[in-house]
């Protein structure tokens, strides 16, 4: 009789915890096609027929885009490597300074004269106007 509990009671540990009736996963609805609607296209009061069907047209339309937008980089990138090719040395090297924005040059960098220094963290400040206690030795 024990025996026969234990499995009973394991038995709704499996279909409680596994892909049983309380499981939260929602089965997908077979012939649905999920995706995003464009913005502001849920204030339309689309039907569910229509949801459907913009999906259908987006994944219709996705592979060629994606296929697009690869070529568009590389159309791109290729174009930078030819603009490149009619800068001088200095101005490539220029415009990489300014992309990373390092220098290379230390001598280059000089602090502006009306940028106040900075102090050391560890030690605190003083106000102004109190007078300094001598120390006790």
């Amino acid at each position: 009789m024990r025996l026969v509990t234990a499995l009973a009671l394991l038995a709704g540990i499996v279909l409680i915890t596994g892909n049983g009736l309380f499981s939260q996963e929602k089965k997908d609805t077979p012939g649905k096609v999920k995706g995003q609607l464009p913005a502001n296209w849920g204030k339309l009061d689309l039907t569910p027929d229509q949801k459907q069907s913009i999906y259908k047209v987006q994944a219709k339309y996705k592979e060629d885009i994606a296929k697009m937008k690869e070529k568009i980089k590389e159309i791109e990138s290729e174009e930078r490597a030819e603009m490149s090719k009619l800068l001088t040395p200095e101005q490539k090297k220029k415009l990489q300074e300014l992309a990373t924005g390092e220098k290379s040059d230390p001598k280059k960098e000089t602090p502006k004269k009306d940028a106040p220094k900075e102090k050391p963290k560890d030690s605190p400040e003083k106000p102004k106007d109190s007078p300094e206690k001598p120390k006790d030795k």
